[in-house]
């Protein structure tokens, strides 16, 4: 027993092996440990107070640190087995594994992150829920992207690449790259400029240019729009900033605005009554503004007399906007038939005299 423990393999006694591979096994059995007991512990006290963030905290910490406990158990145990035999280990071995600690911690950090972003939201959804819908999820991508980066540039630090020698020898290339990123330096830049402008929210009926449609998402570098034929169109959003944004749902209310033409033997007294007729139903109808609009006859068109409508439906929701304006629709004709008044359309009346008469029967 005592050979084989002594027998030596690459110069390293075998029961250093064994030691080894015990440590590993036993980081092994913490590692199970701590996710059938200690994890589960942390979750229930977790649940059970009233600090919302600590769930989070927990949640975000528990996968690293459980492949962080496997890593040490290879850590030491390589390092025991290699004890005195420094020079057996590779330096880049070294650099490796240190690397690997640095990404078990970025990724920790990249979880964290989300703690931050629960707290902005939080704050923003007691103000304004619609803009923390459209802001925080350009916060998230901001964050991680920020430490992604810095966390990139200690890793490569650390395998022993210069980066700052890496970027200056890059020389043209480096300025093609930055020319090409410009673009995307301005996105980013716009995408600030409207959350702090706010010409418009995710489901905001918006016209740009030649689009028209409905905001479906708005990101980091670029907003989708919605169109009515259902095509999604990605406008950038340097684009936006600089271009002029009609925004119809900023309106407080929607317009209405439509003449009404009547036959020519329609009486006077029925046309006054017709157009008090239409301000009652304006006025006593909670779908329209009551105190802005405008009903009146006109002008002699060449074949109606021309009744002139402008009011407002409260409501800026489209498809409730086109149920106002059927209902107000159906109404008005229930108001001329009841009156026994007729919509004009275009006619010509010809009259002839006596003699022209015969003269149109002789031929």
């Amino acid at each position: 027993m005592q050979e084989i423990l002594n027998y030596q393999i690459l110069k390293i006694s075998a029961y250093r092996y064994f030691i080894g591979l015990g440590i590993i096994i036993l980081s092994i059995i913490i590692k199970i440990i701590f996710d059938k007991i200690i994890s589960k512990g942390l979750k229930k006290w977790a649940n059970k107070t009233k600090f919302i963030y600590d769930d989070i905290l927990i949640e975000a910490l528990i996968p690293p640190f459980r492949l962080m406990i496997v890593i040490a158990g290879i850590y030491f145990a390589t390092t025991y087995i290699l004890l005195g035999k420094i020079r057996l280990i590779p330096p880049i071995v070294g650099k490796i594994m240190t690397a690997i600690i640095l990404t078990i911690i970025l990724w920790s950090v990249l979880r964290l992150t989300e703690i931050v972003t629960k707290i902005m939201k939080n704050v923003f959804d007691k103000s304004d829920k619609i803009l923390s819908k459209q802001f925080i999820p350009v916060v998230r991508a901001s964050l991680r992207a920020i430490v992604l980066i810095i966390g990139g540039i200690m890793i490569v630090q650390n395998l022993g690449i210069n980066v700052s020698s890496l970027l200056a020898g890059v020389g043209i290339g480096g300025i093609a790259i930055a020319l090409a990123a410009q673009d995307t330096v301005s996105n980013i830049f716009g995408t600030f400029v409207m959350f702090s402008d706010r010409p418009f929210r995710i489901g905001d009926y918006i016209e740009f240019k030649n689009v028209l449609g409905v905001v479906e998402s708005i990101g980091l570098r670029s907003t989708k729009i919605r169109t009515f034929d259902k095509s999604l169109i990605t406008v950038p959003n340097k684009l936006v900033t600089s271009e002029m944004v009609q925004n119809w749902s900023a309106r407080p209310k929607r317009r209405i605005k439509f003449n009404v033409g009547l036959t020519y033997n329609s009486t006077s007294a029925k046309i006054k009554e017709l157009i008090k007729n239409i301000k009652d139903y304006i006025k006593s109808s909670n779908d329209f503004d009551k105190e802005d609009f405008v009903v009146n006859f006109t002008e002699f068109k060449d074949s109606s007399l021309s009744i002139f409508i402008n009011c407002f439906a409260a409501t800026t929701n489209y498809n409730e906007y086109l149920r106002i304006l059927e209902d107000f629709n159906i109404a008005l004709m229930k108001m001329v038939e009841d009156l026994e008044l007729e919509f004009a359309f275009p006619t010509q009346s010809i009259y002839l005299k006596k003699g022209e008469i015969e003269e149109v029967k002789e031929k």
